[in-house]
């Protein structure tokens, strides 16, 4: 059953943008712990959920917004009040303290310590395969320095598929197979996650998030062998590998496009790196297009960045994202300046 917007969470607004600049601000978001199943990352332990909402834009209402939805500062008593274009279908409040740690929530399914609040009554909460929905789990203690970040899911996804799995980790995550080291933060950005490809854990990646209100951005980091015989079927069907890497690069390339109709080419070129204790030939690739961005579709830059073979065997890939009205080159050449790669040579 349908019903009305209930809560808007309050959004991620600066009023001192032109006085004074914005506070920096930690973020903490649910992922994908496992195929249907959201918790929290190792960081965020210390705190407490206190209420979980799900939501959903509403398709009838006129008003639009691009700001990402988030509680800020302390979750305290939340009041009731219509809010379009958002409508919330489902909400549980905790009942007893539960810590971040022990949370999971199967959307519609009232975790363990929490009471359902909407629906009211014995109604239920049952997602719709390709709907967009946003995941608002609130965590205290909280300052008004910290928010907590909606989720976007939908559910039939790629993400949901059992192909790929989260990995649970505290602190700096090591890749055996490699010796690749995902530390918890690169400079500016924050470790969101990392997931494996494979039953084995050879194909891997790590996701960092930088939530700034000017500049904000997503990075992710593959690892990954080289070569095809080497490497499981990925849950998006990427496992094609080749030992050329300018054939994998026209690859990776044609998969973007494919996945985003209308990408535009910006430019590409050849790029090296200094990792590993020597210079690495790659490619990068920027692309504009359209594509979901927290509640909305919004025009975004994305940049692909390869290379290998690293001791000859595997691909280190990144992706960057963000807006097409910031300019995140400052935050890209960081991040790849920051990040110290660890694989062992043969």
């Amino acid at each position: 059953m349908r019903q009305p917007v209930i809560v808007l969470p309050l959004l991620l607004v600066c009023l001192s943008v032109f006085a004074a600049g914005c506070p920096s601000m930690e973020m903490a978001r649910p992922t994908l712990v496992e195929p249907g199943v959201f918790g929290f990352e190792a960081q965020w332990w210390d705190k407490n959920v206190v209420q979980v909402q799900i939501l959903a834009r509403d398709t009838t209402s006129d008003r639009q917004t691009t700001i990402p939805l988030a509680w800020i500062g302390p979750c305290g008593n939340i009041d009731a009040k219509d809010s379009p274009p958002f409508t919330t279908y489902w909400v549980a409040r905790a009942v007893t303290p539960v810590s971040a740690r022990d949370f999971r929530l199967i959307p519609g399914q009232v975790p363990e310590g929490f009471q359902q609040t909407v629906p009211s009554g014995t109604e239920t909460f049952t997602p719709v395969d390709g709907e967009t929905y946003y995941i608002l789990v609130c965590l205290e203690p909280a300052s008004e320095n910290f928010g907590s970040l909606a989720a976007v899911w939908r559910p039939g996804q790629i993400s949901e598929v059992p192909g790929v799995q989260t990995i649970h980790v505290e602190g700096p995550f090591t890749h055996e197979a490699s010796g690749m080291v995902f530390p918890v933060e690169i400079g500016r950005f924050t470790r969101t996650g990392v997931d494996r490809y494979d039953d084995e854990g050879i194909d891997v990646s790590a996701g960092y998030n930088l939530s700034s209100i000017l500049n904000p951005m997503i990075a992710t980091i593959y690892v990954y062998p080289i070569s095809a015989e080497q490497t499981s079927r990925r849950a998006n069907g990427q496992a094609d590998r080749t030992q050329s890497l300018e054939a994998h690069y026209k690859q990776i390339k044609h998969e973007i496009q494919k996945a985003h109709t209308g990408a535009k080419t910006v430019s590409e070129r050849d790029v090296s790196h200094g990792g590993s204790g020597r210079e690495h030939s790659g490619k990068e690739l920027v692309l504009e297009f359209e594509g979901p961005w927290g509640p909305s579709n919004l025009p975004l830059r994305s940049y692909l960045y390869l290379f290998g073979p690293v001791a000859d065997r595997w691909i280190i890939k990144y992706r960057f994202t963000h807006p097409q009205r910031v300019d995140g080159t400052e935050e890209v050449e960081e991040f790849l300046r920051e990040y110290v790669w660890t694989v062992q040579e043969p």
